[in-house]
């Protein structure tokens, strides 16, 4: 395959949310048909999250989508791993986990360039972040409560979908594509039951959260 494409996972794949929407925070499912989505893709697709990979297989397996679907599962320790493994210790202790420590790995584990890879995601810091370091493309979703506390504005996949689809047969795109919101009744997305408190007991993220501290305090200005 001559192209990758990385999924985020919260708010592109899945989104939780709680009070007012639902009577506890709960993670739902954004996408269910994604595994359908993505199958006619020339390209290998790869959740990339922050989560552990505790977190993000628990949280796949009960949104109903198979792990193993996926080219791969890249997750908080992968990006750990990457920063040891291609020489970026020193920026991950100064600027913490960015998504953009996995590039190399992305590079060595798939065989694609990272300008031909592209990146779909709800935040604005990740998107620069991965820009800034030679991703080829990004696409930002939105992703958040509407004003009517019954629905959320979220972004359609198969126009996103197509976006990329268009970009890797070489269609000029801008490097960052901000995508229409879509409004979705909360009440048509599937629950999964699960949150982040019970998700989030890791030993792992234990780690990391002692980590942002000790940084916070050494780089701090």
């Amino acid at each position: 395959m001559n192209h990758c494409l990385l999924l985020d996972l919260d708010g592109v794949v899945v989104f939780e949310t709680g009070p007012p929407l639902l009577p506890d925070l709960e993670i739902l499912v954004l996408q269910e048909d994604i595994i359908h989505s993505i199958a006619s893709l020339d390209a290998a697709v790869v959740i990339l999250t922050h989560r552990s990979r505790a977190e993000a297989n628990g949280i796949l397996k009960a949104a109903g989508i198979a792990p193993a679907k996926f080219a791969g599962v890249m997750a908080a320790e992968d990006l750990a791993i990457s920063a040891a493994r291609h020489r970026q210790l020193g920026r991950m202790l100064r600027k913490g986990l960015r998504k953009s420590l996995i590039l190399p790995e992305v590079e060595r584990r798939f065989g694609v360039p990272r300008h031909r890879t592209a990146l779909i995601d709800d935040r604005v810091d990740n998107v620069q972040d991965m820009v800034a370091r030679g991703l080829g493309l990004a696409l930002h979703v939105p992703s958040e409560v509407a004003p009517d506390g019954e629905s959320i504005l979220t972004y359609d996949l198969a126009s996103t979908l197509q976006i990329f689809r268009d970009w890797t047969k070489g269609a000029p795109t801008p490097r960052v594509v901000t995508l229409p919101k879509t409004r979705r009744a909360v009440m048509s997305l599937r629950r999964t039951g699960l949150n982040t408190r019970r998700e989030g007991r890791h030993a792992f993220n234990a780690a990391r959260s002692l980590g942002n501290f000790y940084r916070g305090i050494i780089w701090r200005d």
